[in-house]
């Protein structure tokens, strides 16, 4: 039922969920209303009237929580990437930590020790973002951001949470008189290896003319910071760039290849990862969703065998690549492939496996988790950046006989709603 006209007034958020909608009730229903803080008073109209609860749109704050602080960035209110700019950090992590909480006992089925949950904060509460995607947009000479719930566009002076290199590229880019004659997007990354290099990729954002993307390049080229600049479908011709070293690894990528965004609270996650294994003597190591290696290119040992699996091929020949020059010792092996077929054809390998890392796409593991559980690891570290799907599959490891040692919040994303869920469990029956 839809009652976009009906029209609330004065009500009080009263909560915050996942995802940065405030909560409200009223009568027994929940009302979610986005981009609201708890102490917010508002009036707005009903989008989407279920029995249960109701979604908010339309939304004027006409009183203002305490929590919201001044916000230092100019569109810091319509830009979609921050949602928490004005808050302070502390209290997004008790709330991160709250939602993981809600989501293990709501939807994972288990209880949690009242301290069970450790946050990991990032080192950098801004500027901590190595990689970011702007919109040009034609006649103007700036780069900007889509207002969020929107497709409209608003150009930016300067980003907060970006990397000192990419804000380097912004201002570098604002001071040329450069105008487009139609949409475009750059993704830019930066080089953690090389604090003053950045990669810049050209996406499409609708038609786009040979002049512009030759005019894009050339003007990027005028910049000592950029290191490669090129159009995403010619991605496979550009050459590798050592992306980080970290515990005596050298990590190659290729331009658009992901990476976490968060280097240093990537390496933390890669230590406690390599200790874990390590600790407990795992000998074969299965990989899912394994990205460019980078929870077990530093596992290797000579006595020590490692499958990964990922299903971009991109990925995979980074992966590849980085055990190619490190020469790294050991039986290591990464295949591009789909885990939900790959792994049925491991499942009769008597002790294939002693530990499993996965790193699943926002949707979980779904139909893989049966899957594993009928490989026996002794070990498994699952990672989730999506408290409802890792919860839903972490309630299910545990209901089939592994015991969770560490659950952690990591905060990434600071500034934002997004978490990333990391949970240490071992098989009670092999304890």
């Amino acid at each position: 039922m839809n009652n976009y006209h009906n029209i609330i007034d004065c009500f009080e958020i009263e909560d915050i969920a996942y995802g940065a909608k405030g909560i409200t009730r009223k009568d027994g229903k929940v009302y979610f209303a986005p981009n609201t803080l708890p102490g917010d008073h508002i009036s707005a109209r009903i989008l989407c009237d279920k029995k249960n609860y109701a979604e908010l749109t339309d939304i004027k704050i006409q009183k203002r929580s305490p929590l919201r602080q001044p916000n230092p960035c100019s569109v810091g209110e319509i830009c979609g990437g921050c949602q928490w700019l004005s808050v302070d950090t502390g209290v997004q992590r008790d709330w991160k930590k709250k939602f993981l909480r809600t989501a293990c006992e709501k939807i994972g089925k288990f209880p949690l020790a009242p301290d069970l949950i450790e946050i990991w904060p990032s080192t950098l509460d801004l500027g901590y973002r190595n990689r970011i995607r702007l919109r040009g947009k034609k006649g103007n000479r700036k780069l900007g951001y889509l207002i969020k719930g929107s497709k409209n566009w608003t150009p930016i002076d300067q980003c907060y949470i970006a990397s000192s290199s990419i804000q380097k590229f912004i201002s570098q880019w604002h001071q040329e008189n450069f105008i487009p004659h139609c949409d475009f997007q750059l993704e830019i990354q930066e080089l953690p290896s090389s604090k003053s290099k950045v990669l810049v990729t050209i996406l499409k954002d609708g038609p786009i003319h040979k002049k512009t993307f030759a005019s894009i390049e050339e003007k990027a080229k005028k910049q000592e910071i950029v290191a490669w600049i090129g159009k995403k479908w010619t991605i496979s011709r550009a050459p590798f760039f050592l992306m980080e070293s970290h515990l005596g690894v050298d990590f190659y990528i290729k331009p658009g290849h992901f990476y976490q965004i968060n280097i240093q609270g990537n390496r933390l996650l890669r230590e406690e990862v390599k200790q874990f294994i390590e600790e407990r003597k795992s000998k074969k190591i299965l990989d899912l969703f394994c990205g460019c290696g980078n929870l077990t290119l530093t596992l290797a040992h000579e006595e020590r065998s490692i499958l990964g699996i990922e299903s971009h091929p991109s990925s995979i020949s980074a992966a590849t690549y980085t055990v190619e020059q490190n020469q790294l010792p050991g039986n290591i092996k990464y295949i591009q492939g789909d885990a939900r077929k790959i792994l049925p054809t491991l499942k009769n390998r008597n002790n294939a496996f002693d530990a499993i890392i996965a790193d699943p796409p926002r949707e979980g593991l779904k139909q893989c988790l049966s899957i594993i559980t009928q490989l026996l690891p002794a070990t498994i570290v699952l990672i989730g950046c999506e408290p409802n799907h890792f919860a839903r599959d972490l309630g299910k490891l545990v209901a089939s006989g592994y015991h969770l040692t560490r659950l952690i919040v990591a905060d990434f994303f600071p500034q934002t709603f997004h978490l990333e869920a990391i949970a240490f469990l071992t098989s009670i029956t092999k304890e």
